[in-house]
């Protein structure tokens, strides 16, 4: 079994922007030099980048080491080879990174361009940012090309400029990426596909030999200071914490900054989901979560890895497996062994499940399309998982983490037959499952709450004035309590009466933290409104909420601290 980490050392310390000073890198050093090692299915191999699409396809954004800074003339060339069978493979192109709560699958939409050889054909496709389909493609003519091939499109004027070895093939006007400025890249391969790269080169007008790299770089953490949430934090001997996912930390210094500034606890998003963690069943690659704990542990934070060791998308290889109860029994102990091996001693507090409980309100434990384990295993799964988690690191806090069931009352969408105001069956169903977990002498140690308040409400959505209750009969069972991913979003439009309710609502749960002894701490989901990413479903669905939700989060998007933050702050120091 390979540990695959990150070999390309912007993993180890807090991280800012930096133009690189050295000279412009070369052709070989895009493929050497930038991160592949940290990509899904992608390999370096005698100077070539190498992709190999598998039964499902592959790849997907390389930001882990550097990105291009252009001008509006910019050229990109790349040389390409693949196997003629199937659909295209190649190399794609973003002005702008996806926001971090959509780190596996970028939204559909997201404006790009890709070069391509597709079933054999040199083929370009460009996505304005409007919609999945492509708002302009080419198909070359010539078929049954394997390559390689040399495959360039140039910004000419207000016209993109595609030539396949110097002869120009196609020209449209220019509909989304290639204005200017970042650009962002990375590599796919539909099925069955192996894509070889020999060679990629970024250049423009004023820099003909290499456009300028921007390298993720080490930074200093911030000096310390009394006036943050962190200090108010630290006096009360409580937790307050930040989700911040692997891309913000990397390009957005702004986000990095509030993170360590503000927080004395640093929660990974999704990074430490199965997916993230295991794309295959012989890889393991820890790339974004090593970066995490580095960024928490070179700026003195706790580090707390949520989403779940066994929740989220599953990779192909595991929900197509077909796998044994024991296979399956036997996959999970070293998957939870393995990952929590690996940070023992460096992340403090593990979801080890999450939303075990359906969202109906109906207490019944959830079978659907990620939960594999409880379908395949039982719910046994559950005890295994946390004596297994002890097992790899036995000073671990283990969390069983959930949502909808932050209180013992259900306020609204509390399920056929349960009227506002009645018992939330959800939490009692949770409140039972983990009683019986401690009688059984399960290492469990925490419940954690999700909290997602706010306009875009859970189902069931728990009362605020229950949480009290729920929160002490954990403590009577002998749990401790974290508010794991609260967030507040606003139905639009945002107007100063709802960001004062907001605050309230935020104030109003950390203060209910605060008078409960086993309450731990409280983590925001997310540092602020810019970086805010509502459900990725909602796009990939073209839901009817999308777009219609704000302002969820403590900072807005010119990085200010709104009345929210004054409201946390106002409760840590007993205002």
């Amino acid at each position: 079994m390979r540990d695959l980490t990150c070999a390309i050392g912007i993993c180890a310390v807090g991280l800012t922007l930096q133009v690189d000073s050295a000279p412009a890198p070369s052709a070989t050093d895009l493929i050497t030099n930038a991160g592949w090692d940290c990509v899904q299915s992608a390999r370096v191999s005698d100077g070539k980048l190498i992709l190999e699409g598998g039964a499902a396809g592959g790849g997907q954004l390389n930001d882990y080491a550097l990105r291009f800074e252009t001008g509006p003339d910019v050229t990109i060339a790349v040389t390409l080879e693949a196997n003629v069978e199937g659909g295209p493979a190649g190399l794609q192109f973003w002005n702008s990174v996806p926001h971090a709560g959509d780190a596996t699958n970028w939204y559909s939409t997201a404006s790009r361009i890709t070069l391509a050889l597709n079933g054999g054909r040199v083929w370009m496709a460009v996505l304005d940012g409007t919609s999945s389909t492509p708002a302009f493609q080419y198909t070359g003519r010539q078929a049954g090309i394997k390559g390689p091939i040399e495959i360039a499109v140039s910004r000419v004027g207000d016209e993109l400029v595609l030539r396949a070895d110097g002869v120009e093939a196609a020209r449209t006007k220019v509909l989304g990426p290639l204005t200017g400025g970042p650009l962002y890249f990375g590599a796919t391969a539909a099925r069955n596909k192996t894509l070889t790269v020999h060679r990629i080169t970024v250049t423009d007008g004023a820099h003909p030999d290499g456009a300028e790299v921007v390298r993720a770089a080490s930074a200093a953490p911030p000096p310390p200071s009394s006036n943050t949430l962190r200090a108010a934090a630290d006096a009360r001997g409580r937790l307050i914490g930040v989700a911040i996912g692997q891309r913000p930390l990397r390009w957005d210094a702004e986000a990095s900054g509030i993170a360590a500034r503000e927080f004395n606890l640093l929660s990974g998003s999704d990074t430490f989901a199965f997916k993230q963690m295991r794309p295959t069943r012989d890889q393991f690659r820890f790339c974004g979560a090593d970066q995490i704990v580095a960024f928490a542990e070179a700026n003195k934070m706790r580090v707390h890895a949520s989403a779940g060791l066994l929740w989220g998308e599953l990779p192909d290889w595991l929900s197509a497996g077909n796998f044994s109860r024991d296979e399956l029994i036997a996959i999970t102990r070293e998957h939870i062994q393995t990952v929590v091996g690996h940070f023992k001693g460096r992340v403090h507090i593990w979801n080890v499940v999450n939303e075990v409980h359906e969202f109906n309100n109906s207490g019944a434990l959830a079978t659907g399309p990620d939960k594999i384990w409880m379908r395949v295993i039982g719910p046994e799964y559950i005890d295994m998982a946390f004596r297994w988690a002890h097992e790899a690191d036995p000073q671990a806090i283990l969390v069983f983490n959930s949502a909808g069931d932050e209180g013992t009352k259900c306020l609204v969408h509390c399920g056929p037959r349960n009227p506002p105001g009645s018992p939330n069956r959800k939490a009692d169903a949770l409140y039972e499952f983990v009683k019986g977990m401690v009688k059984r002498g399960v290492p469990i140690n925490a419940v954690g709450m999700q909290t997602h308040w706010g306009a875009l409400e859970s189902f069931p959505k728990a009362d605020p004035a229950s949480v009290g209750a729920q929160m002490k009969r954990l403590g009577d069972l002998g749990l401790d309590v974290y508010v794991t991913e609260m967030d507040v979003p606003i139905a639009k439009p945002v107007t100063p009466q709802k960001l004062a309710d907001q605050a309230k609502t935020y104030g109003g749960m950390l203060r209910t933290c605060l008078a409960a002894s086993n309450c731990k701490g409280l983590v925001v989901f997310g540092t602020d409104d810019a970086n805010y990413s509502e459900p990725p479903a909602f796009a990939r669905l073209g839901s009817a909420q999308q777009g219609t939700f704000a302002a969820p989060l403590l900072f807005d998007e010119r990085y200010r601290p709104k009345p929210a933050y004054d409201a946390l702050a106002a409760a840590l120091r007993g205002r």
